[in-house]
């Protein structure tokens, strides 16, 4: 993040996770101090309260995302959004954690019928996060 940050002049960058992806990017707002260096996360199917399925999995392969996990009791204790970030949570209809909201979210929506391992290709969800990085709640 600091290298990017150098290569285009020191300003806050944006940070877009999927998954797994979105809740490594709350870690590093929340605990590596990049509440400061961000100015919005966006997520694309993030299990925010956690995923239970995950719960059979290792730790180190996915388990994190268990909602009784260590992780995630961590991560969303005391302000779950720190910061002057933009939060946004884009989820698809057929997310079975669609519906997880954490406090100080700035943007919800939900896009119909993608399958989760392709939202990131998905039209509809780089249309959103187009929107929320230029400031716009998607619809």
């Amino acid at each position: 993040m600091t290298q990017v940050r150098q290569e285009h002049g020191g300003g806050k960058v944006s940070l877009v996770g999927h998954s797994m992806g979105g809740l490594s990017a709350r870690h590093y707002l929340k605990f590596l101090g990049g509440a400061d260096a961000t100015l919005s996360y966006v997520s694309m199917g993030t299990g925010q309260l956690g995923y239970w399925p995950a719960c059979l999995l290792p730790a180190n392969q996915g388990g994190q995302m268990c909602p009784t996990s260590t992780f995630l009791s961590h991560l969303n204790s005391g302000d779950p959004t720190p910061g002057p970030v933009r939060y946004t949570l884009l989820a698809s209809s057929l997310d079975e954690t669609r519906d997880d909201v954490i406090g100080g979210v700035w943007c919800t929506a939900e896009f119909p019928a993608v399958a989760h391992a392709d939202e990131p290709k998905s039209q509809v969800f780089v249309d959103g996060v187009i929107s929320a990085l230029d400031g716009r709640c998607p619809s």
